[in-house]
């Protein structure tokens, strides 16, 4: 890996070292810098040019592209019309798929030829002149003869010649996580506005709640004409709900089937939760989980069930009978370790008996921004109380960090976890890893970024399932980098800072998942409700005048 020493007045040095700790060092160029591995990209498909600059192109307007490569890597990117300069450093010429180009040499005996018109390129990122340098840098190993350094043209710059910019959405793909949309609305489902966020954004799932479907069912006319059926079939207000939700769901489960089949199982799934009475009830919540499984009757379904004490056990049991189980409400490191090991036992159990476990799929759902909303307010209250100026802003620098740190620590317990010999067993026979999946996404507070809970959770094996408009908001301006596993020693210096001030961990996440549950018990009320009033005036419409 290359590593930077600047200083405000232009570059000193530039030298090799293949550490992580380059990536720290790099922090010291004055200027907007990312460096993307390779080798996380190759895991995401094939290694090609324009794979890689989409991979690597992580703010849309970014200017300038550093890419460092073998001769035949780079050869490609010359052939594909995709760099502007390229630069040579060890290797006396880059082999193409058209032959041989010979460029100027950026390296001189063993020291860098200072007046090579790269650095100017470089201290104009350090001057303001240009927006960010994106760095990535191509293993080792795979040098054939030499490094090869080259500028490519980014999206920004290419699109000022009319050619369209790289989509955010589509660049979290090439980076390992999935886009699922935490909304589901018939009028969408209808006008085809879904099928096109699968087709041109990517979009690879679908998740639903109470909350969601009060929504969707009490703002659009779209479910009258079957609301009108069923009260002629004179269903209740939860039989009407369940009929409702269970056509959405179906519908969204066919639109996604070939995400489903391209992807052999890993996405393309849509959630149905179960009702949020039954939180604290183990038995009535796997009767639902079952039902729903039967009536929905497709593969590409997760039935979601809340990680409460009772719904642990649930969770346990629905995985070993092969039904695929979306996990929800999770706030604490502690929960997550037990949702984790109800899936690996399920699994173990599963195996012992002769079952296939090669299809089951789950998610672990780790809400995040609920987290700052309520540790955001007890700081604030902290401040409040206090008349120590030191103090106030000790508490005012913790405030938006809580929900991030704590959702990558946890995405470290997910690595742990899954990268243990008990688990290697079972991947041996088909079984998938339970992923991360990013809920309550979209920023509540209007001071920070509307994107933060989406650009600061990126990483391999995880989801994201964003609010419609958080997903907007991201394709037009979100800036992509492998950011899960940033900033880990301050993740835990954060968490640990909010205990020393007196906010207990435990205790926040146990009522952020109290409170979850009775929220979603409270649409639940409202949605019943709403539905009842609109049963009775459409049924008032269709009564006879006499």
């Amino acid at each position: 890996m290359l590593a930077y020493n600047c200083a405000k007045a232009g570059i000193d040095a530039l030298t090799y070292t293949f550490a992580r700790a380059a990536k720290e060092q790099m922090r010291q160029f004055e200027a907007d810098v990312a460096a993307i591995d390779l080798q996380a990209v190759q895991s995401a498909g094939p290694l090609s040019a324009r794979a890689i600059l989409q991979a690597v192109n992580r703010i849309r307007q970014c200017e300038v592209i550093l890419v460092e490569g073998g001769p035949q890597l780079m050869g490609d990117f010359f052939a594909e019309g995709l760099l502007d300069e390229l630069f040579l450093t060890l290797a006396p010429q880059v082999a193409g798929r058209d032959g041989e180009v010979e460029r100027p040499g950026l390296v001189k005996g063993k020291r860098f030829a200072p007046e090579h018109p790269l650095w100017g390129t470089l201290k104009s990122v350090i001057r303001g002149e240009r927006t960010c340098i994106a760095l990535f840098i191509h293993p080792w190993r795979q040098w054939r003869s030499g490094a090869v350094w080259g500028l490519l043209r980014s999206p920004y710059e290419r699109s000022k010649g009319g050619i369209t910019m790289t989509n955010p959405l589509r660049e979290l793909e090439a980076l390992g996580q999935s886009i699922w949309l935490d909304d589901i609305g018939r009028g969408d489902l209808l006008s085809g506005r879904f099928k096109r966020l699968i087709e041109e954004d990517g979009l690879a799932g679908a998740t639903g709640n109470p909350t969601i479907f009060e929504h969707s069912i009490t703002h659009d006319t779209t479910y009258d004409e079957q609301i009108q059926q069923l009260i002629r079939e004179r269903k209740s207000a939860q039989e009407i709900y369940e009929a409702l939700a269970i056509t959405d769901e179906q519908t969204v489960a066919d639109l996604l089937r070939p995400v489903y089949e391209q992807t052999g199982g890993q996405d393309g799934f849509v959630s149905i939760e179960v009702s949020p009475y039954l939180a604290h009830d183990t038995d009535k919540t796997l009767l639902e989980v079952r039902r729903f499984w039967q009536t929905i009757e497709r593969h590409n379904l997760m039935v979601k069930i809340p990680s409460t004490p009772e719904g642990l056990p649930a969770i346990r049991q629905a995985l070993a009978e092969g039904i695929n189980i979306n996990i929800t409400l999770m706030f604490s490191l502690g929960n997550y370790r037990q949702v984790a090991e109800a899936y690996l036992s399920a699994l173990e159990e599963r195996f012992a008996a002769g079952k296939d476990i090669s299809r089951i799929a789950s998610v672990a759902s780790f809400f995040v921004s609920r987290v700052d909303v309520l540790v955001d307010q007890l700081l604030q209250d902290k401040i409040k109380a206090t008349s120590a100026s030191a103090e106030q802003q000790q508490l005012k620098a913790l405030q938006g960090k809580a929900a991030i740190a704590n959702a990558r620590l946890a995405y470290q317990e997910f690595k742990r976890l899954f990268s243990t010999p008990r688990f290697e067993a079972l991947r041996q026979h088909g079984a998938r890893v339970q992923r991360p999946l990013w809920a309550s996404t979209g920023t509540k507070n209007p001071v920070y970024r509307d994107v933060l809970y989406v650009e600061e959770l990126i990483g391999p094996n995880t989801v994201n399932t964003m609010p419609l408009k958080t997903l907007e908001s991201f394709r037009d301006h979100g800036r992509v980098r492998l950011s899960v596993e940033e900033n880990l020693p301050q993740a835990q210096a954060v968490l640990a800072a909010l205990q020393a001030a007196g906010i207990d961990y435990e205790r926040v996440t146990s009522q952020l998942q109290e409170e979850g549950v009775q929220k979603f018990i409270d649409s639940f009320d409202t949605l019943l409700q709403c539905i009842e009033e609109k049963r009775k005036a459409l049924k008032a419409k269709t009564m006879p005048r006499g």
